[in-house]
């Protein structure tokens, strides 16, 4: 069983789709999903603009949970808040 353990729903404009083929391609069983969530200032918008963005930072945890929600056993699910955030 390979694992991925650590990547992020949407990356590099991948779909789920492509996602769960390059999971397939390379004999991954499981893939940690981790959210990116920093503030605004601390991101640059035009780098992001391939992943998954609203106003919670780049990846928020709901593209996680997308994935989740479609192949269960194949993600594991990870929540990267800023620690600095008093919601975090």
């Amino acid at each position: 069983m390979i694992i991925d353990a650590h990547n992020h729903p949407d990356w590099l404009g991948h779909s789920f789709e492509c996602f769960v083929a390059n999971m397939d391609e390379h004999g991954i069983s499981r893939t940690w999903l981790f959210s990116w969530e920093v503030p605004p200032d601390e991101y640059d918008p035009i780098y992001c603009r391939t992943s998954l963005t609203d106003d919670t930072g780049p990846i928020p945890f709901a593209g996680c949970l997308r994935y989740k929600e479609r192949a269960p056993e194949r993600f594991v699910l990870g929540y990267a808040p800023d620690p600095r955030r008093p919601d975090a």
